[in-house]
């Protein structure tokens, strides 16, 4: 169980590691800033690095949906997300 503490403008967010629940959220709440800016990154990078990758190639649909995904997947992997980690 998560106990959130506030405190005039302090907030102290406390978890119960020995329960596995509170383990994953503990690991989720650490790693929100390098989510955020992997979030920044894939909406603000993305498509212009795709663009520029695929310059003057013919790819099918499903070539294109590899080089959107491997990018997701290299972003996460620039800031130290493993989804599996934070969901399992």
């Amino acid at each position: 169980m998560i106990k959130v503490k506030k405190n005039n403008m302090k907030s102290t967010i406390e978890f119960n590691l020995d329960e596995q629940e509170d383990v994953e959220r503990y690991k989720r709440v650490n790693k929100a800033d390098d989510m955020a800016f992997a979030i920044w990154d894939i909406t603000h990078n993305t498509k212009k690095s795709l663009h520029y990758s695929m310059d003057g190639k013919e790819i099918d649909k499903h070539e294109a949906i590899d080089l959107v995904f491997d990018e997701i997947f290299a972003i996460l992997n620039r800031h130290h997300i493993d989804i599996d980690e934070l969901t399992n």
